[in-house]
């Protein structure tokens, strides 16, 4: 079963990540919500918290995108940001497993999973698609506080007190080219 999922979802990436879609240009807001639909159909109880998080925030831009200035950022952004967690490739092997571990919970869990999503997946798709404005990056950030917050409590005080600051040190990163 594991397996037939995997191999169904490296064959819904590989066009997304490569951009290409049968001949047509990729429609992230309609193929990326899909994507984590069936992600999160498999997913651990510690990882579907993060899971909806990501569902909410592609719902959340995708259904905003008239007031963006570059409207066509967050979709170009998406593919790989989403598209980088969907193929559990590069660090997320190792963030499963601590996923995993006796006595790790949704919280901790979440923690390691924003960890590797910003550091490892936001870079490389903000190296592909561009650092984006000023206020599009502000507007993207005060719907992922939003998204984060439908958790509960804790992870809307994560969203408000943590994660501007890691949000920051990427946008940094980017704007230096790092």
């Amino acid at each position: 079963m594991t397996s037939r999922f995997l191999l169904t979802l490296l064959c819904g990436l590989t066009p997304l990540l490569l951009g290409i879609a049968h001949a047509a240009p990729v429609d992230a807001c309609t193929t990326v919500p899909a994507m984590l639909r069936t992600y999160r159909a498999h997913a651990t109880p510690n990882e579907t918290p993060f899971v909806r998080i990501q569902e909410r925030v592609v719902e959340i831009g995708c259904a905003n995108l008239s007031s963006f200035e570059d409207p066509t950022w967050f979709p170009r952004t998406l593919p790989v940001f989403i598209g980088k967690f969907l193929a559990q490739g590069g660090g997320w092997p190792a963030v499963a497993s601590a996923c995993a571990a006796p006595l790790t919970g949704p919280l901790t869990c979440g923690e390691q999973m924003v960890r590797e999503h910003l550091y490892a997946d936001l870079v490389a798709a903000l190296r592909v698609s561009g650092c984006g404005t000023e206020a599009d990056w502000a507007r993207m950030g005060g719907y992922v506080q939003t998204a984060i917050a439908h958790e509960g409590p804790l992870w809307a005080w994560g969203a408000s007190v943590v994660m501007p600051i890691r949000r920051l040190e990427v946008r940094l990163r980017c704007l230096r080219g790092d």
